[in-house]
């Protein structure tokens, strides 16, 4: 199921779920592709919710979160943290 979630993120709110992402995938490699639009970013990893963790995606466009789940659409040009 592809849960799509649009929301304002703060500095300190990307800097943790960020954090949280690249901690949790840290015992696995980490590959890093660099994008073309430093505004956009998909990483993967095990992301944790109130309701949940979900081996999944996050997607961040700008100071959005714009996707949250199992598979999520790429953005164009974004950079991908698996």
């Amino acid at each position: 199921m592809t849960r799509i979630v649009r929301t304002h993120v703060s500095g300190c709110l990307a800097m943790f779920v960020l954090a949280l992402v690249v901690v949790s995938s840290a015992s696995a490699a980490t590959t890093v592709t660099v994008g073309t639009d430093p505004t956009k970013f998909v990483m993967k990893g095990k992301i944790v919710t109130p309701d949940q963790v979900i081996d999944g995606e996050l997607v961040i466009e700008g100071d959005t979160i714009t996707c949250v789940a199992a598979s999520c659409p790429d953005p164009p040009g974004a950079a991908r943290l698996l």
